[in-house]
């Protein structure tokens, strides 16, 4: 492997791709209210995805195949249940300190500065 001027890797041969083969889907369960509330305390994988016209936050419950998607924009989307998730369960991702545990509480913010400015103007 060579580095060019540009600092991209060149390779000593020509890469090819296997062609795409689709996977089937799994079925995914999702948490209803009381599992969210009965597994209070456990632990979430997270993942979060911001754009300037989406907000998702995504959770799936350790040890369980039960999952927990919250998107801003949706009329499920509930600023103070994002809020008791984050602060009743212990969180896992990746680059969670520097990105995915910074967007949700910055999200939740957001949305209650805009509540309170529509209720005081």
């Amino acid at each position: 492997m060579l580095v060019n001027n540009e600092g991209l890797i060149e390779l000593d041969k020509k890469v090819i791709l296997k062609p795409y083969v689709p996977r089937e889907l799994k079925p995914r369960t999702l948490m209803t209210d009381i599992d969210i509330i009965n597994n209070a305390g456990g632990t979430l994988f997270l993942d979060c995805e911001v754009y300037p016209n989406y907000f998702c936050c995504g959770f799936k419950l350790l040890n369980k195949d039960l999952y927990l998607s919250l998107e801003c924009g949706q009329d499920r989307f509930n600023p103070k249940m994002l809020s008791w998730i984050m602060n009743s369960y212990k969180t896992i991702g990746f680059n969670s300190i520097k990105y995915d545990l910074l967007r949700p509480s910055k999200r939740i913010s957001i949305f209650f500065a805009k509540d309170f400015s529509c209720r005081f103007n």
